[in-house]
């Protein structure tokens, strides 16, 4: 039976799966493996099939621990292969280690018990009315360990699957990343999902040393302990984590991770007045982000001085468009504020009409707003990104997934490893600028976007959301808007695809004629262009693009 027209799985998919990756994994990385890793693969594979199918059950749960009588799988014997990964030791059965993770897998009446034969209270009325997290809060407390344990094995039997570090490592070295996991198997099992089929070289591995891999687990895990620590507002915790990694230099390849925890230590300490401390986290990234802040910090501190030289260095050598009007408009205030003598910067204006609506719970500003121009004659949709984001997937479909070399590591990918970093223009410029010069001439640009969109439905591809964009609407756009506008904005984009697929315009408007549009963004009561959407309006301005703002106040 086919699996995916049925859209069921054949038995055992999930072993399948693991041994893809276990195998693809060992085919490309058996050099930088230690031992240990590579033995637990050999292992594995000596368990018998059913005791393989529950390991592979279990350890793709969410744990550290998970209960024997929660387990049911009609095609696996769970008794056997209980037995079978305990002797082997691919499970611990009712371990005693992390007791707030054991307490976690009991519901509020099992918690209840617990109480009761522990502590023995007289009166368990008040004790019964608290929530769960209560609960685990209130057991925890009394430090009666050893007692509580006793009572967790006398009625449950836990388990703890083993080799969860080594699981994780050969997930890691697959897909490049922990976000991504076994549902990319599930989802193309199902055909709810395909994948482009680019080719993979061993060569083109996305870790080539073994500190990278390490290195990479650290990140990991620093990443996670900041996420809590911010999360509890621990800025002490956060700072023992920021010196921590302070000490591990990671390799060049993952500086950029390092820099996005100091950014997020920093912003904390921001945030609760900890200047000296988030100006010191800012300084050591590289991002536009950390330069603007620590200009602002610098601010916030009356340095002055030192702002201004940073400002005046972010002028005059900007990495795109946003930062050098922040650093314009920065440099004046800064100048104001020290007495020293500035060129005020004219304020900037857009074509812009003024609504009062009604409100409507029951839709959107951007909504009301597209029905106000259609009683004006104008009809159109709700664009925002998707639509130029989607656009440019498809027609730059096959450029996008080019078989550059170092780009394509695992077959899971929805686009090549540089597609938001610089290197995606530079690397495939002469590409993209022979397709800038077909779209120009062919006469069935709206032809080859329904074939496109037929053969590639429902692949893979960072830029199309395909369950938020119409066939229909992309062809309205590239049949109405005249070829030299749209050439112009899907050169722009190509050359920055991380800041530059974002900022478009809500609307896209069709007059009565032909060739009548319009782009509107939206803003509502004290609503403010950000730096860029300001950026996208001043340079449809400058190309001729018809747009406008369109600010929205409401019928008292």
């Amino acid at each position: 039976m086919d699996g995916r027209k049925n859209n069921t799985l054949p038995e055992g998919y999930y072993l399948n799966n693991f041994n893809t990756l276990l195998n693809f994994v060992e085919k490309r990385y058996q050099d930088l493996l230690t031992p240990e890793e590579i033995t637990f693969k050999s292992h594995f594979h000596q368990l018998s099939e059913n005791a393989q199918r529950l390991y592979v059950r279990i350890i793709m749960r969410k744990g550290p621990y998970l209960r024997e009588d929660k387990l049911s799988y009609p095609e696996i014997n769970i008794p056997e292969g209980l037995h079978e990964l305990h002797y082997e030791k691919f499970i611990n059965i009712n371990p005693t280690g992390d007791l707030i993770a054991a307490l976690n897998t009991l519901i509020k009446n099992e918690l209840i018990q617990v109480i009761q034969e522990v502590f023995r209270l007289d009166n368990i009325k008040g004790i019964a009315n608290l929530k769960k997290d209560e609960l685990l809060h209130f057991i925890v407390e009394q430090e009666e360990t050893e007692a509580i344990w006793q009572v967790i094995d006398r009625y449950h039997t836990l388990l703890e699957p083993c080799y969860y570090d080594k699981v994780l490592l050969f997930r890691l070295l697959f897909f490049g990343n922990l976000e991504q996991d076994f549902h990319e198997f599930i989802l193309e099992d199902l055909g709810i999902l395909r994948y482009e089929p680019y080719p993979i070289r061993k060569e083109d591995r996305f870790f080539h040393h073994r500190a990278v891999i390490d290195y990479s687990f650290l990140g990991i895990q620093a990443k996670t302990a900041l996420y809590l620590a911010e999360k509890d507002k621990s800025l002490e915790e956060m700072l023992f984590i920021g010196e921590y990694l302070q000490e591990h230099t990671p390799p060049p390849s993952l500086q950029k991770k390092w820099e996005k925890c100091f950014e997020q230590i920093a912003y904390l300490a921001e945030r609760m007045k900890a200047l000296d401390v988030a100006l010191h986290y800012y300084k050591l990234c590289s991002s536009y982000y950390s330069r603007e802040r620590t200009v602002r910090v610098l601010d916030k501190m009356e340095a002055y001085q030192e702002a201004l030289l940073m400002a005046e260095q972010m002028l005059k050598f900007p990495t795109h468009e946003e930062e050098e009007a922040f650093a314009q408009k920065f440099l004046n205030k800064l100048k104001k504020k020290m007495a020293l003598p500035y060129t005020a910067i004219p304020r900037e204006t857009f074509s812009t009409d003024q609504w009062k609506l009604q409100r409507q719970m029951d839709l959107s500003i951007e909504e009301l707003t597209l029905e106000a121009y259609q009683a004006k004659g104008m009809n159109g949709f709700y664009s925002e990104n998707l639509i130029w984001s989607g656009l440019f997937g498809l027609l730059f479909w096959d450029i996008i997934f080019a078989p550059i070399p170092g780009v394509f590591f695992n077959p899971f990918q929805r686009g090549p490893a540089d597609l938001f970093q610089r290197d995606f223009y530079t690397q495939r410029a002469s590409l993209i600028k022979q397709r800038l010069k077909e779209i120009q001439h062919t006469d069935k640009l709206s032809a080859d976007l329904q074939s496109l969109w037929n053969e590639k439905y429902n692949t893979a591809n960072y830029l199309v959301s395909w369950k938020k964009i119409t066939l229909k609407q992309l062809q309205q756009v590239v049949e109405v808007i005249p070829r030299k506008h749209l050439i112009a904005i899907l050169e722009r984009m190509g050359k920055n695809l991380r800041s530059l697929r974002s900022g478009f315009p809500d609307l896209i408007l069709f007059g009565p004629e032909p060739t009548s549009y319009m782009l509107v963004e939206v803003k509502g009561p004290g609503d403010q262009l950000r730096p860029n959407q300001k950026a996208w309006l001043r340079f449809f301005e400058q190309e001729g693009i018809p747009c406008r703002v369109a600010k929205v106040q409401f019928e008292s």
